[in-house]
């Protein structure tokens, strides 16, 4: 995330699939993403496991094809 960061791209990292269920590793997973100055997005209304990789997937089709 800091790479992509550092080549311009989104200051915001979302967190999702399944290894973001354990909530100890998100905490840790974020605090790091925090100290690099990124924000992030824990799991809440989406869904950590394929659900809410899928509709990642369809935002960023959505957003190609506009462009």
């Amino acid at each position: 995330a800091a790479r992509v960061r550092a080549a311009g791209g989104p200051a915001l990292a979302v967190l999702a699939g399944g290894v973001f269920q354990n909530r100890l590793l998100t905490r840790f997973v974020g605090r790091e993403l925090e100290a690099r100055g990124l924000a992030h997005v824990d799991p809440g209304e989406i869904p950590v496991n394929d659900g809410g990789l899928a509709l990642g997937q369809v935002l960023v089709a959505n957003a190609a094809e506009g462009a």
